[in-house]
């Protein structure tokens, strides 16, 4: 029985119910976050610092552990209003219900009267965590006025807030570690993908071109521009495509997330794909170390990381201060996609070629088939025919899938082994390929007993200079520690690329596979689309909803960190619980049943849709297609 049986509802007509399961589900999760804790803690805080003469003001009507728990059932439904906090007091809850959750309605309320000591709780609890929280964002203002009011901001005040902000929605994303059962737990090996995704804002735009001190700024001004195109800030040139040149342009924030990912990506998935870590910023802003922030975030409530993967904002694109050297600190190994001015462009390193992110033997120098194999399949380029009835012209070569697995094979041969992982420091050991037990090449250089006639031969003319020659020819175990040598050459066939001369080259080139080959397509494809697929999910399926702004209308940074917190921690429990119902099994050694490739829907068109797993750019190859998700590169 509703508290108002009689009263219209109006405004406040949200399908919204408490069931005991609902609840007691609900109140699970809520306390495994110990958000209600944390924000306590930081409004005791808050009030100890405040001056005897600052009024304190009433004492909110909900308790901090009520507002969460409200909240997150109302998000059960995929509204995240304030007034179904509201409709679910009044009218979604028996009042035994209510006396079990300790909400004790006042005598003669009202719904409206209701609605305001809803809202002053809720915001109360918001401004725990809200750097701008003595900033109204309940008129316009001109920039004038906002330029005024953020040069009296306190950095350290705006500092401590984010970190609080930060630690509040990492309490949401972690929360489902806890509540999970243990035996589901060791299934984790610690593979993720990280990805950042828009989180648009219930506001209009304040573009940047159109910036005078007269004009208005947003009502919610602490957001920025997004674009779809290049770092996704408001670049100058970004800003000067406005309208133009830039199809998706959106007025908001940037959540990054950090997803579990399958620990086979050959086989079927025995941990759910769930949200890890997070980390929320404006648009475009350092991508990298928010990344990393929901990195170690994860890390700090025990959950294993140690594979991630990324797409090309990650990888060998941040400075190597920022990404790659901490990782490496974690003991993490990275899968990440090439950038289109990497492909086919070399450093030598010791002797060796640091090739697309791997370590070769300077031999392949000599093999440009080799070299610009991943070039040559996704782009093409301009090459003078040696034979045929083009022979002495120039022509466009491109080859096909399996014409490039081929060469990614033969590359295999060249690869140097790694004897060791990677360092902190980012330095690291291998082995020459003509060494060791299992040696893949011949080199006239080595006298191996090992070597047979199923080796890749190496002729005296592809050996390199000896003044170009470094530990891994000049050793005699043929190990050496991968560092920039003196003679550091670049590909003759590109002279305008220079590789870096600093010893933190191979904490930001290197990774643990071999770009191209069969593993690495397997793990980085499957870390995409699973990453991928957890974003429209929390966004855009109508369980959620959580893209329609016109479900979350309160602005601000602080409340669009409880949303995103509140949609995060929904999806957990219902991927969760989805998972659940249907556990894949598992055999001895813990691996789930390998793959099938099944047709998808689309691929059923008889050509008349994209041919399954190839861009509109990407010939079809009638004899070998890209597996599904691999990612076909933009030319810039």
């Amino acid at each position: 029985m509703s508290y108002f049986p009689d009263e219209k509802r109006g405004v406040y007509d949200d399908h919204v119910f408490a069931g005991r399961d609902l609840v007691a589900k609900c109140r699970a999760a809520a306390d495994a976050t110990g958000a209600a804790r944390m924000l306590d803690e930081w409004d005791a805080k808050d009030k100890r610092s405040r001056s005897k003469f600052q009024r304190g003001g009433r004492k909110p009507w909900l308790t901090t552990e009520q507002v969460i728990l409200l909240r997150l059932i109302c998000a059960q439904y995929g509204t995240f209003e304030y007034q179904s906090v509201a409709a679910l007091i009044g009218w979604g809850m028996s009042k035994k219900m209510m006396a079990e959750l300790g909400i004790v309605m006042p005598r003669k309320i009202t719904p409206d009267k209701l609605y305001k000591r809803v809202w002053t709780s809720i915001k109360h609890a918001e401004s725990i965590i809200d750097p701008y929280n003595d900033y109204s964002i309940y008129r316009r203002r001109t920039y004038a006025e906002f330029d005024a009011y953020m040069e009296n901001v306190d950095p350290a005040f705006v500092q401590e807030r984010m970190e609080r902000s930060l630690l509040f929605l990492n309490a949401f994303t972690q929360a489902i570690w806890k509540v999970m059962p243990p035996w589901l737990r060791g299934r984790c090996d610690g593979h993720v993908a990280v990805d950042a995704t828009f989180v648009q804002a219930p506001a209009r735009p304040g573009w940047g071109k159109d910036r005078a001190p007269e004009r208005f700024a947003s009502s919610d001004p602490h957001a920025a521009v997004y674009a779809r195109q290049g770092d996704h800030g408001m670049t100058a040139e970004n800003e000067a495509s406005v309208g133009k040149k830039l199809t998706k342009v959106g007025w908001g924030y940037e959540a990054t997330f950090v997803v579990s990912v399958a620990n086979d990506p050959t086989r079927e998935a025995t941990f759910p794909s769930l949200i890890v870590g997070a980390s929320f910023d404006r648009p475009g802003r350092e991508p990298a170390l928010n990344a990393l922030a929901g990195i170690r975030a994860a890390r700090r409530a025990g959950i294993p990381v140690k594979t991630v993967t990324g797409d090309r904002a990650y990888g060998n694109h941040p400075k190597v201060s920022k990404w790659a050297l901490p990782l490496r600190k974690l003991g993490i190994d990275q899968v990440f996609d090439m950038r289109f001015r990497d492909l086919g462009r070399y450093a030598i390193v010791d002797g060796a070629m640091l090739l697309e992110g791997n370590l070769y033997c300077p031999c392949m120098a000599h093999r440009d088939d080799l070299i610009f194999a991943t070039l040559d399949y996704r782009f093409g380029r301009q090459v003078v025919a040696q034979a045929g009835p083009q022979k002495g012209k120039t022509v466009h070569r491109r080859i096909t899938w399996t014409e490039w697995q081929k060469l990614i094979k033969e590359r295999a041969k060249f690869l140097l082994t790694p004897h060791g992982r990677v360092g902190k420091d980012g330095k690291a050991r291998y082995r020459c390929p003509a060494m060791g037990p299992n040696p893949t090449v011949n080199c006239p250089l080595r006298k191996n007993p090992d070597s047979s006639d199923a080796q890749l031969p190496l002729g005296k003319k592809m050996l390199p200079l000896t003044v170009n020659r470094g530990g891994y020819c000049n050793n005699k175990s043929g190990i050496s520690t991968a560092k920039p040598h003196p003679q550091n050459a670049v590909n003759p066939k590109d002279p305008n690329w220079k590789p870096a001369d600093d010893d933190q080259i191979i904490a930001r080139e290197v990774q643990h596979l071999q770009f191209g080959s069969d593993e690495w397509i397997a793990r980085f494809s499957v870390g995409r689309q699973t990453i991928e697929s957890v974003n429209d999910r929390v966004k855009h399926r109508t369980a959620l909803r959580f893209d329609n702004t016109q479900g979350r209308r309160a602005r601000g940074y602080a409340a669009t960190v409880w949303y995103t917190a509140l949609a995060v921690l929904t999806y957990n429990m219902k991927h969760l619980a989805r998972f659940l119902t249907n556990i894949t099994p598992v055999d001895r050694d813990g691996r789930g049943p390998v793959k099938k490739n099944t047709v998808r829907r689309r691929d059923e068109h008889n050509g008349y849709d994209t041919p399954r797993g190839v861009p509109n750019t990407q010939p079809v190859d009638p004899d070998g297609i890209p597996p599904d998700g691999y990612e076909q590169p933009d030319a810039a």
